[in-house]
Parts: structure tokens; sequence; C-alpha cells
């Protein structure tokens, strides 16, 4: 049994592109060259949450409003129901009065805060404002 053994001599061309036969500065370069792309696609993504966030935080000032106007609508319904509650327990007519003028003031002051809650940029379904209103 003989083997055959070939040789095959160089022929100082390499088939493919290797990383290695490229010049240091190149190299260098090349690895500054995508830091700095990194670096500019992480400063746009955190620039643009920076945006969102700021957008939510607004959002959110608008609601603290909004939540204050329904503060204020609650008492002004709490203090009509109260008010009328003492009208209906009082004996004599002036006091009755007195609780019926009180009334008076106080659907005015329902009236305003809902107009108040109106005007803070409500979040939820406007109908259902609008049936609390007619309904209360």
């Amino acid at each position: 049994m003989s083997t055959v053994v070939m040789s095959v001599a160089p022929t100082g061309k390499r088939s493919r592109f290797a990383l290695a036969d490229l010049p240091v500065s190149t190299k260098v370069l090349a690895s500054v060259s995508v830091a700095g792309l990194v670096a500019v696609v992480v400063g746009l993504s955190g620039l643009l949450a920076l945006s969102s966030a700021t957008k939510a935080t607004e959002r959110l000032y608008g609601n603290v409003d909004a939540t204050g106007a329904v503060g204020e609508l609650n008492a002004a319904m709490l203090q009509s129901r109260l008010t009328l509650g003492n009208h209906a327990v009082s004996r004599d007519q002036a006091t009755k009065a007195k609780y019926e003028q009180t009334f008076a003031e106080n659907l005015k002051a329902v009236d305003a805060a809902f107009a108040t809650y109106r005007g803070t940029d409500p979040f939820g379904d406007p109908a259902i404002l609008h049936r609390l209103e007619a309904n209360w």
C-alpha cells in the first residue's frame, strides 16, 4: 500500500477577507466609528424617552387639576345634601327658610364645580359626567 501526498504551493492570494490583514489605523477608525454610532443611537433613544416622560408628566399635572376639581365637586354635593337634611329636620319656618337659601347657594357651588371640572381636560367618558350632572 502506497500513500500519495500532494502538496499545493501557496499562490499568495487568500480566498476570503481577513480582518487581520487590515492596517491598525483602519481597525482603530472602524472601532471608534462603531462606538460613535452606538453613542448616537443611545443618545437619541434617551432623548425620545425623555420626551415621552415629559408628556406623561404634563398629562399627570392636568390630572391633578381635574382631581382637585372633583374634590370641590364632591364637597359641594355633600354640603348641599347636608343642608337638605338639615332643612328636613328643621321645625320652624325661619330655620327652614335659612336652609332653603343655603341650599340654593350650594346648588350654585355644584354648578360652578362642574364648570371647573370641565375646564381641566378631564379623563374618562364625558357621557358619565353628563349623566352625573343630570341625575344628581
